[in-house]
């Protein structure tokens, strides 16, 4: 009887040993998933090297001091945001590298479009470099198949080496539509994000 009462307090203690390193794991994760954003954050704010040039929808220019600011018109709403992540830029330009991306803001109009305004950085990168922003971003349908942007505006297929691109990606909601859950990144990694046009804010959200 003594030696099953220790047996069974040696499993209960190597239970929690386990539970115990498995969120010390989580924690690890998470904080250098945070450390990578930050390092994000710094390149995007032009700490060390700087960017060659802004490139929006073809056209090229010297990257300007600063760029304008979102604005939402009387037929739209806009959340702006501070969405940073990193991708690997498509294969069909080689080497490949990676490319922060980050999401300036959301918008939806009385139609029940939805605007999502991106840029891209290479700052990594030492040669033209690709990004499919369609593979990156979705809005989440708990029904029935995820929606993929209904149309991409800009200039990804051909980035020059350290430069940011920018663009706006296109989706429909139903008119109705105060809330949705917008997916992000590739799809070995994605993060959710939930958008509520009704109080006009946003936050980061977990499926499942």
């Amino acid at each position: 009887m003594k030696h099953s009462f220790i047996l069974a307090l040696l499993i209960c203690m190597f239970i929690v040993l386990l539970l115990g390193l498995y969120l010390g794991l989580r924690s690890l994760s998470a904080v250098q998933s945070d450390v990578q954003d930050v390092k994000i954050s710094l390149e995007l704010a032009g700490v060390g090297k700087p960017l060659g040039r802004l490139v929006s929808e073809g056209a090229s220019s010297t990257l300007p001091s600063s760029t304008p600011s979102l604005s939402e018109s009387r037929d739209s709403a806009l959340i702006q945001t501070a969405i940073i992540f990193s991708a690997q830029s498509s294969p069909l330009l080689q080497p490949q590298s990676n490319v922060a991306i980050i999401v300036e803001g959301v918008s939806k109009n009385a139609d029940g479009e939805v605007t999502v305004s991106i840029k891209a950085f290479t700052s990594e990168a030492t040669s033209y470099t690709a990004l499919f922003p369609r593979d990156l971003f979705e809005l989440v349908d708990l029904v029935s198949a995820n929606q993929k942007p209904l149309k991409v505006i800009g200039s990804f297929d051909s980035i020059p080496p350290r430069s940011v691109t920018q663009g706006t990606l296109l989706f429909k909601v139903p008119l109705t539509a105060q809330t949705f859950i917008l997916q992000v990144g590739a799809e070995d990694n994605p993060k959710y994000y939930e958008f509520n046009f009704g109080t006009r804010s946003y936050r980061e959200t977990t499926l499942g």
